[in-house]
């Protein structure tokens, strides 16, 4: 790239956008906005800081946290970014109503991009990814967690150790997990890496997934069946498929239905 014009086209969108990096013989900088959603509590970045540090080393970009606090991008904020890092905030085609939009890229802080009006973005040309890999395993070591709590009543008896009442414990003893089935809805990134972390515990485990392939749930132990055998079969209920148009109230009354009463759901 030379240091005389260049034109930044993402998705073919015609539209000439002048916070390329280079224009007209011009180095611009770059400008990255993360939303405040993703700072803790004591003003520090909930992730590895020295992701922040791999921006802040390169000299053609600049970041900083977006100063509004908003669940939803405004106008205003896509005109003032080159790039938009989120993780709550939604981006609506209101968001893309100005006449000044600058933002090229908006990447998702998760697996999830339903916050995102994908199609408006696609009309502007703009990018949109997503972090998958970075939530398999953290998610699916929570489901697996919140399964060993629940079958150990585990929240219980930890009310019952600070209410002095250990004695009653024997009303809360749990079950093991060696004769339970585990039932994963989703056999996605996040539910694969669930049935490779639960295979020791669980006597059987099966999965609900029309697009993945049943040999490869069975390489993790698991088999695959419909549905609504799975809703009415499973001890443990693990829901880790994506939300989109399709997935939306696959679990319902009915299915929730099939359930047994003993059983637990985890979405």
């Amino acid at each position: 790239m030379s240091d005389v014009q260049c034109r930044i086209d993402l998705g073919g969108h015609p539209r000439e956008r002048a916070s390329g990096i280079f224009v007209a013989g011009t180095r611009m900088t770059f400008n990255v906005g993360i939303s405040r959603d993703l700072l803790t509590a004591a003003g520090t970045s909930c992730f590895d800081a020295r992701a922040l540090d791999v921006l802040a080393a390169n000299p053609a970009i600049t970041w900083e946290w977006v100063p509004e606090d908003v669940t939803e991008i405004t106008p205003e904020i896509m005109a003032r970014y080159d790039a938009l890092h989120l993780n709550l905030p939604k981006v609506t085609a209101a968001s893309l109503a100005g006449p000044d939009v600058r933002v090229k890229i908006i990447a998702r802080n998760g697996v999830g991009y339903d916050s995102v009006d994908v199609a408006a973005c696609a009309a502007q040309g703009i990018v949109v990814t997503n972090t998958p890999l970075a939530v398999r395993r953290p998610v699916a070591v929570a489901a697996l967690t919140l399964i060993f709590a629940l079958s150990g009543h585990l929240l219980k008896k930890n009310e019952l150790s600070r209410t002095m009442r250990w004695n009653e414990r024997t009303d809360f003893m749990g079950q093991g997990l060696t004769t339970r089935t585990l039932g994963v809805v989703g056999a996605g990134g996040i539910g694969l890496e669930l049935l490779r972390l639960a295979r020791p515990f669980f006597g059987a485990m099966i999965a609900a997934d029309p697009f993945v392939a049943p040999a490869v749930v069975r390489d993790l132990g698991a088999q695959m069946v419909p549905l609504d055998d799975l809703m009415g079969i499973a001890d443990f209920i693990v829901v880790t498929a994506s939300m989109s148009p399709q997935t939306r109230h696959l679990i319902n009354a009915e299915r929730l239905a099939r359930m047994r009463p003993s059983a637990y759901f985890l979405n």
